[in-house]
C-alpha cells in the first residue's frame, strides 16, 4: 500500500471559534486564531502514518547500545583470570573507568554533532566507532610482550567509548522521530535499558569462553565479530527519520544545535531539575549495586556462579519493570505517579534487602530493587522532554546521563570506603543507598513541570474535533474520508471542481 502522504488545511470559521472559545483550551483557541491546523491524509487512511519498520530502527538501535556496554564490562566477570594475565599490579576496572571519563568529556559535543547532523549520524558514526575500536583490541594478539598487549587493549577500549554517546544520549529523540504519542515511552524505555542488558550479556558470554587467562583474546574475537556484523547492519537500513511525521509534535520540535548556555537553560525549566535528581539518583544506585552486588550477597555464602546470575536476574528485573511500566505511562501518561511509585518501591527494596537474614529473602530483595529501578531512568528522561519541549531530546538525555555518571563517580569511592571501614560490611552502604532513594522521592513530590507534548497533542484533537463538529456532512469517497464545509468555511485547500470544500483528511472516531 502506497504510504505517500498529502498536506491538506482547514481553518476553523471565526464565528465558531469565537461563539465556542470558553469550551476550547487555551492553546486550540490561539492555533485557530493564527494558522490552519495542517493534517496528514495517507491511501492507508490513517491521520498519521505509523511505519512498521519504527520497530526495526528501535531494534538496531537497542543492538548497538546493548553492544557498547558489553564491550566495556567484558573483563568484568572474568577479573581475575584478566589480572592473572596481564599481572595483578593492573585493575581490570580501569577498562570500565576509561568509558565514563570518555563520557563525561566527550557527551556534549557528540549531543551537538546528533543536532547538528541528525540521528543517523550518529548511530552509524557510533557503530563504526565501536567496529574499530574493537578491532583495534584484536591486533593485541600481534603485541611482543603483555605490557604492549595491554596498552593496545585499552586504545581499543577508549575508541571504544567515545561511541557510548551516540548511544546513551539519543534514546528520546529516536522515539518523538519514529513513534506516536503513545509508544513513545515504552520506545524511550526499552532504547534506554538495553544499555544496561549489555552487562548482563557480558556476564553471560564471557564465563562460556574464557576458562584460561590465554582465552582472553577469544572473547575479544567474538567481540569483534558480533559489533562489526551489527554495524554493517546500521549502515545499510538505519534511517534517521520516517517519510512522514507520526505525531503532531514530531512536526513542531525545534530542530537546532545546542550550546553550553542552551543546556544551562534547560535547568530553568519547571520540572527539569527534579527529572535530573531522579535520574542521577537511580543511576547512582544502579552503578553502586552493579559494583557492590557481590559484596552485598557475600554474608549469605552464596556461590560465586549463583551471585553471577544474581546479576543477569537484576539486569532482567529492570528490563521486565521498564516494560511494565513504560507500557502502562504510555496509556495513561501518569509519569509522576510512577516515578514515585518506583522512587518508594525501590527504598523499600533495599530496606527488605537490608532486613534479609537468609538468602532466599535477600534474592527476592534484589529482584524487587531491579523491578523498581528499571524504569525510572526511561520515565524520568520522557518526563524531561515533555516539560522542556520542543528542547534538544538529546541535549536534555545528555545532561541528565553527565550529572548521574557523576554522582555515580562520587557514590561509588564513598561505599567502598566505608564497606572497608566496616570490615566488608555493606549494611551502611544498604542504608546509604535507600536514603539516597528517599531523598528523590521526597524532591519529586514537589514536581511542577507541565507535559507539553501531551498539551499540543490534546489541543491538536480539539481542534479537528470542532471541525468535524462544524463541518455539514461527511462522506465516503475513493475510500478516503473528505469532511465538506458550509458556506462559512474558508476554503484554504480544495478541488477545481469544489472550490467550497476543505478537506481534514481521514477522521474517524479513534482519532478524536
Amino acid at each position: 500500500m502506497d504510504e505517500r502522504q498529502s498536506m491538506v488545511s482547514f481553518r476553523l470559521p471565526l464565528s465558531y471559534a469565537q461563539e465556542n472559545a470558553e469550551e476550547m483550551s487555551d492553546g486550540a483557541y490561539a492555533l485557530s486564531m493564527v494558522s490552519p491546523a495542517t493534517l496528514y491524509r495517507s491511501q492507508s487512511g490513517r491521520l498519521y502514518v505509523l511505519y512498521p519498520r519504527r520497530w526495526l530502527m528501535l531494534g538496531m538501535f537497542c543492538i548497538q547500545s546493548c553492544l557498547n556496554q558489553m564491550v566495556c564490562y567484558n573483563f568484568a566477570p572474568v577479573s581475575h583470570l584478566t589480572k592473572e594475565h596481564f599481572g595483578h599490579h593492573t585493575k581490570p576496572s580501569w577498562f570500565v573507568t576509561a568509558f565514563f571519563i570518555t563520557y563525561v568529556l566527550f557527551s556534549f559535543p557528540a549531543t551537538w554533532l546528533v543536532d547538528k547532523f541528525g540521528l543517523r549520524f550518529a548511530v552509524v558514526t557510533g557503530a563504526a566507532l565501536q567496529a574499530l575500536g574493537v578491532g583495534i583490541r584484536c591486533c593485541a594478539d600481534f603485541a611482543e610482550s603483555v605490557h604492549e598487549e595491554w596498552w593496545i587493549i585499552m586504545i581499543g577500549q577508549i575508541v571504544v567509548s567515545l561511541a557510548q554517546p551516540f548511544f546513551v544520549n539519543p534514546p528520546p529523540l529516536l522515539a518523538i522521530n519514529w513513534f506516536g504519542d503513545t509508544e513513545r515511552t515504552l520506545a524511550t524505555t526499552l532504547a534506554v535499558v538495553c544499555n544496561p542488558v549489555g552487562i548482563a550479556v557480558a556476564y553471560l558470554i564471557a564465563p562460556l569462553l574464557v576458562h584460561a587467562p590465554g582465552d582472553l583474546m577469544t572473547l575479544l574475537q567474538a567481540s569483534a565479530a558480533m559489533c562489526t556484523s551489527a554495524g554493517l547492519v546500521c549502515f545499510l537500513f538505519f534511517r534517521s527519520e520516517p517519510p512522514t511525521p507520526p505525531s503532531h509534535s514530531a512536526t513542531v520540535r525545534k530542530k537546532e544545535t545546542y550550546g553550553i548556555r542552551e543546556l544551562l537553560l534547560l535547568f530553568k525549566e519547571k520540572g527539569f531539575i527534579h527529572t535530573v535528581v531522579a535520574f542521577a539518583v537511580a543511576e547512582a544506585v544502579t552503578n553502586s549495586l552493579s559494583v557492590f552486588l557481590n559484596g552485598i550477597l557475600e554474608p549469605f555464602e552464596l556461590s560465586t556462579h549463583v551471585i553471577g546470575m544474581m546479576g543477569v536476574l537484576f539486569i532482567f528485573a529492570s528490563l521486565i519493570g521498564s516494560g511494565l511500566v513504560g507500557y502502562y505511562v504510555d496509556r495513561t501518561h501518569q509519569y509522576k505517579n510512577s516515578l514515585l511509585l518506583c522512587l518508594l518501591g525501590s527504598c523499600m527494596a533495599m530496606v527488605y534487602l537490608v532486613l534479609s537474614r537468609d538468602a532466599a529473602n535477600a534474592i527476592v530483595a534484589v529482584m524487587l530493587t531491579g523491578l523498581f529501578l528499571g524504569p525510572l531512568q526511561p520515565i524520568a528522561v520522557e518526563a524531561a522532554a515533555e516539560c522542556t519541549f520542543p528542547s534538544s531530546e538529546s541535549a536534555l538525555s545528555a545532561v541528565q546521563q553527565v550529572l548521574g555518571n557523576l554522582a555515580s563517580a562520587a557514590l561509588i569511592p564513598l561505599i567502598a570506603s566505608i564497606s572497608g571501614k566496616k570490615g566488608a560490611d555493606m549494611t551502611a552502604s544498604i542504608w546509604l543507598l535507600s536514603g539516597l532513594l528517599l531523598v528523590g522521592f521526597l524532591v519529586y513530590l514537589t514536581f511542577n513541570g507541565s507535559y507539553r507534548r501531551l498539551k499540543l497533542e490534546a489541543d491538536r484533537q480539539q481542534l479537528i474535533a470542532a471541525a468535524v463538529k462544524h463541518a455539514a456532512y461527511i462522506k465516503q469517497e475513493d475510500g478516503i474520508r473528505l469532511v465538506h464545509g458550509n458556506a462559512e468555511c474558508e476554503p484554504l485547500t480544495g478541488r477545481e471542481d469544489e472550490p467550497s470544500a476543505y478537506y481534514s483528511g481521514t477522521i474517524s472516531n479513534q482519532h478524536l
